[in-house]
């Protein structure tokens, strides 16, 4: 998705799993945006785009953190009509995009 995000084909899912491409880009800008820190004091790369994917695009996804991939993303769509996917996957890019 524009060079920012890799996805697997999922196999019968409704599920994507997407890895960012420009980690370091998202880092960089990610530490200028003021997020308050987990529970535990902690805040993984995938927690903070998360955050600010909601925040600033009104996007909610799961951190790949929780999967094992601090690096990615799980999107889910299954519950959503095909014109309010379409708006929603613009959505997502264009916050991953203002992130690098």
């Amino acid at each position: 998705a524009a060079g920012v995000l890799e996805f697997a084909r999922p196999d019968g899912a409704f599920y994507i799993f997407a890895r960012f491409t420009r980690v370091d880009a998202m880092r960089a800008h990610l530490d200028e945006v003021q997020f308050e820190p987990d529970p535990d004091g902690s805040r993984s790369f995938s927690k903070r785009v998360v955050h600010y994917l909601i925040d600033h695009f009104h996007i909610a996804v799961l951190p790949g953190i929780i999967f094992g991939d601090d690096h990615a993303i799980r999107v889910a769509f299954g519950c959503l009509r095909e014109e309010e996917a379409n708006r929603a996957a613009r959505r997502l890019v264009e916050g991953v995009q203002a992130l690098c």
